[in-house]
């Protein structure tokens, strides 16, 4: 049996935000920023991308800073339809596409907020290679 050995953060917050405050946010995919050892944030609930600006600016001084927004939230910012299917396990591949996608070939540390948390902990446990 393999152990999972990650660095899973949950940051919980009682943060909300209505519709018209998300659509009110620049709509912005992905940011990268730093270099180093990868770091994944993912927001929770419909927070915007800029929720860990302060955090990045610090992280993005050691490592390499990616922040995604999540599906569910990019859909509503670009007035789509959520997917009928939409699940957690979809935004963990999404987020494993992606990180294919800028050839991240070494572990990431995760960093979720809220539903982000269970994001990363699903990606944790279905990708267990691709975290420290």
């Amino acid at each position: 049996m393999r152990v999972c050995k990650s660095y899973i953060i949950f940051f919980f917050s009682a943060l909300l935000l209505t519709v018209q405050d998300l659509k009110s946010q620049p709509a912005s995919f992905i940011t990268i920023e730093g270099n180093g050892s990868p770091v994944v944030m993912l927001q929770g609930g419909a927070s915007p991308l800029s929720l860990f600006d302060r955090h990045a600016k610090e992280l993005a001084a050691s490592y390499k800073v990616i922040r995604i927004e999540r599906l569910n939230v990019s859909c509503v910012t670009n007035n789509k339809i959520i997917p009928a299917n939409y699940l957690v396990r979809m935004e963990s591949e999404r987020l494993n596409h992606l990180l294919d996608s800028l050839n991240i070939n070494e572990p990431v540390v995760l960093i979720g907020l809220s539903y982000g948390g269970l994001i990363a902990l699903d990606f944790a446990l279905n990708h267990m290679a691709k975290i420290r």
